[in-house]
C-alpha cells in the first residue's frame, strides 16, 4: 500500500527490521516532548527525570504494578462472560509477546514509555489470516505521526532500512499507547507538565549534596582588623578547613584567635526551608502522575483500615485509567472485526481483603448461591473437588415458593410445584361453585415464580411481552384475575409448551435462561399451568360448560 506524505513522497507500506542498537543514545530527530528545559537550566529528558527519585518511583509503580496483574482475554454472550485463554492474544499478552520478552516485560515497557513521553509504540506482526502474531517494542524518541490527506494516520520510525532511512506503517500495524492528547495522534508527555517541579525536586537534591559535599555549615568568612601576611592567611585558612569542613565535623564548636570574627554569608538550609522544599516538590511530582504519596514511601504512617483505602484509590483513579487504556487499544487493534471479544485486566489480587474476611465473603457466596465450592477453591489456588463442587446451593427460606425444598440453581421452579395445601381440589358433583364463588387469585408458587420471570427479564434483557410482564405483576401481588385471563393463560401454556425443548431452558445450557422459559415464568411458571387448568375446569361447570370428560 503506497501512500502519498507531504515533503517525504510516495512511500510502501512495510515490515522491517530494526538496526538501531540496543541502548543507543539519541542524537537527533528528535520531537520536542522528550526534552523540555525547566526554568531552572535543567533539560527535562526521559534519561534526567528517572534520576529524580520521585519520578523514578511513579513511573515503576505505575508499570510494575499493572504489568503484574492477569490480561483476560473474554468472550461475552448469553452464557456471560468468558476466558478465552487459548485465544493467540492470551498469549501475546500474557507470556511473550515476541521471540525477545516475557509478557511482563513487555508492558512495564510500554508503561515506562508512555508515563515519561506520553506515547508506546509496538509494531505488531500479523499472520496471513490478519491474526496479532508477536508485538515488537518500537522506541518513541523515533516516531512521527502523520495525519495525511486521506483522513488515515501514518507512523514513520527512523531505525527502518529503506531508501530514505525509515518505514512506514498504517495505524493497524501499531499499538498506540497513548497519555491525554490534544489531536488524537500525540500524547502529552507528563514531563513537559511537571518539568517545573521535577527541575526544583533535582535542583534542591543537588543544592543538599554540594552543602555536604562543601561544609557542614554554610560559607562564611573570616575577618579581623589586623593586617595578615599571606603566609598567615593561608596557614589559618588550612587549620580552618581543617578543623571544621566536612560530615564529621558537624556541629564542632570553633575558637577564634588573633582577633578574627565569623561572618556567615549564605542562609542555613532551615532558614531557606530545603527540607521543606524537596518534600513539597516530591508530593507535586506525585500529584503529576497521579500516584498517592504513601505507595512511594511519603507521608505518615498509615493504620490498616487507611493503607486499604488509600490502595483503593490508588487502583481507581490512577491504574484503573491506564488499565483502560491498554483495555481500548488491545481491543480495537488486535481482534479482527468479525471477533466478538474483548480484554480485561483484573485488579482482583490488588483488592483482596485479609484471609478471614476473604473467608467470609466466600461464605456467604457460598450460602446465597452465586458461588460453587470448586470456583470457590480455584479463588484461594487449590484443586476442584470434581462434580459434586460444581453445586450451587441457596438458603431454603429465600428460595421460591415453587422450590420450598430447595433446588440447584432454581432448576426445580420449571417443574409441576404446587405445594400441597394449594393443590386444588375438586367441588363435589352435588354442587357446582358459582363464577364468584370461585377464588381466582394466584397461588404463592405463582407469585414466586413470576417474580423470578420478572428478576430475570431486567438482568438478561429477554424474554416476554408487555402483556407477559403485566399479567407477571398481577401474579406477582397475587390480584385476582377474570375468567377470560385464566382461559388465556391455559391457552398460552398450550402452544408454548414446546418452548422446554430449546436449549437454555435448564440451568448449565447454553443461552440459559432462554427466553422461552423468562416468558413461561412471566405467566407463574408451572404453578401457574395446573392452577389454570384447574380453574379453567371449575369457570366451565360454573358456566354449564362441562362437557363430563374431566
Amino acid at each position: 500500500m503506497a501512500l502519498t506524505i507531504p515533503f517525504i513522497g510516495s512511500i510502501e507500506f512495510r515490515k522491517f527490521t530494526s538496526t538501531v542498537p540496543v541502548g543507543q543514545p539519541t542524537t537527533g530527530g528528535l520531537q520536542i516532548y522528550t526534552g523540555i528545559v525547566s526554568d531552572t537550566g535543567q533539560a527535562i529528558t526521559p534519561t534526567v527525570a528517572l534520576s529524580c527519585t520521585t519520578v523514578n518511583a511513579c513511573v515503576q509503580a505505575i508499570a510494575t504494578e499493572i504489568a503484574k496483574l492477569p490480561w483476560s482475554v473474554l468472550s461475552r454472550g448469553d452464557g456471560g462472560r468468558r476466558v478465552r485463554d487459548e485465544h493467540p492474544v492470551h498469549r501475546l499478552l500474557n507470556v511473550a509477546p515476541n521471540e525477545q520478552m516475557t509478557g511482563l516485560a513487555w508492558r512495564e515497557l510500554m508503561l515506562t514509555s508512555a508515563c515519561l513521553t506520553g506515547n508506546a509504540y509496538s509494531l505488531i506482526e500479523r499472520t496471513p489470516d490478519g491474526r496479532p502474531s508477536a508485538l515488537h517494542f518500537l522506541r518513541p524518541d523515533l516516531m512521527e505521526v502523520q495525519r495525511i490527506g486521506t483522513g488515515e494516520v501514518a507512523y514513520m520510525y527512523g531505525g527502518g532500512r529503506d531508501e530514505q532511512g525509515r518505514a512506514v506503517f498504517s495505524s493497524n500495524e501499531i499499538f498506540h499507547l497513548m497519555w491525554m492528547s490534544p489531536d488524537g495522534l500525540l500524547g502529552y508527555s507528563p514531563l513537559s507538565f511537571a518539568r517545573q517541579a521535577i527541575g526544583l525536586s533535582i535542583a534542591a537534591e543537588a543544592f543538599g549534596a554540594s552543602y555536604w559535599r562543601n561544609a557542614s555549615r554554610p560559607s562564611g568568612v573570616l575577618s579581623t582588623d589586623r593586617e595578615l601576611s599571606p603566609e598567615a592567611v593561608q596557614r589559618m585558612r588550612e587549620s580552618w578547613e581543617a578543623r571544621m569542613r566536612g560530615v564529621q565535623s558537624a556541629g564542632a564548636i570553633a575558637v577564634l584567635e588573633g582577633g578574627l570574627k565569623y561572618q556567615q554569608i549564605s542562609l542555613s538550609p532551615q532558614d531557606s526551608q530545603w527540607l521543606e522544599g524537596r518534600a513539597f516538590q516530591r508530593e507535586e511530582i506525585c500529584a503529576m502522575f497521579r500516584v498517592p504519596p504513601s505507595v512511594i514511601g511519603l507521608g505518615q504512617k498509615q493504620s490498616y483500615a487507611s493503607a486499604e483505602q488509600a490502595n483503593r484509590e490508588w487502583v481507581t483513579n490512577c491504574l484503573s485509567s491506564w488499565a483502560a487504556r491498554l483495555e481500548a487499544e488491545a481491543r480495537r487493534k488486535l481482534f479482527r472485526s468479525d471477533e466478538m471479544l474483548g480484554t480485561e485486566i483484573s485488579f482482583d489480587a490488588m483488592l483482596r481483603a485479609d484471609l478471614m474476611t476473604r473467608y467470609r465473603g466466600f461464605s456467604i457466596a457460598r450460602q446465597f448461591g452465586f458461588m460453587s465450592v470448586n470456583e470457590i477453591r480455584a479463588e484461594i489456588g487449590r484443586n476442584a473437588i470434581g462434580p459434586d463442587g460444581d453445586v450451587f446451593l441457596q438458603p431454603a427460606n429465600m428460595v421460591p415458593a415453587s422450590t420450598p425444598y430447595g433446588g440447584d440453581n432454581f432448576a426445580d421452579i420449571t417443574e409441576p410445584d404446587l405445594l400441597p395445601d394449594e393443590v386444588e381440589t375438586e367441588p363435589s358433583e352435588e354442587r357446582s361453585l358459582t363464577l364468584e364463588e370461585i377464588d381466582l387469585r394466584p397461588s404463592e408458587a405463582m407469585a414466586g415464580n413470576a417474580r423470578r420471570g420478572l428478576e430475570l427479564r431486567k438482568e438478561f434483557g429477554r424474554g416476554g411481552t408487555a402483556v407477559g410482564v403485566a399479567r407477571a405483576r398481577d401474579i406477582a401481588n397475587r390480584t385476582r384475575l377474570s375468567p377470560d385471563t385464566v382461559k388465556r393463560m391455559v391457552s398460552y401454556f398450550a402452544r408454548h409448551e414446546v418452548d422446554k425443548q430449546a436449549s437454555g431452558w435448564k440451568q448449565g445450557e447454553e443461552g440459559y435462561p432462554s427466553a422461552g422459559l423468562v416468558a413461561w415464568l412471566l405467566w407463574g411458571g408451572d404453578s401457574g399451568r395446573a392452577w389454570a387448568e384447574s380453574k379453567s375446569r371449575q369457570i366451565d361447570r360454573a358456566r354449564g360448560e362441562d362437557d363430563g370428560n374431566d
